[in-house]
């Protein structure tokens, strides 16, 4: 808006910051998955989250490895407790 010099927010310029905050953040998103691919089952924990899904019943690892998978994501603020797990938005 600054750059067009208008005053009144359209669907428009909400589109065009939605799509450059993804795309200046689409590198660090990347480097943080693959990061977290090579940690158990950290990133299949973290899919499952983000997909709503139930990470202890819907997944074939052993409670263990979820729980440090859950662990290591509040560690690094990926995620929250708060009642349930939820993925930062």
């Amino acid at each position: 808006m600054l750059e067009a010099g208008v005053n009144n927010l359209g669907l428009d310029f909400v589109q065009m910051g939605s799509e450059r905050a993804l795309s200046s953040l689409s590198p660090v998103f990347d480097e943080l998955l693959d990061e977290l691919g090579g940690i158990g089952s950290t990133r299949r924990v973290l899919i499952s989250l983000a997909k709503g899904l139930r990470i202890y019943s819907g997944l074939s690892s052993n409670p263990n490895d979820v729980k440090r998978a859950v662990d290591i994501l509040i560690d690094k603020a990926i995620i929250e407790k708060s009642g349930l797990y939820s993925v930062w938005t």
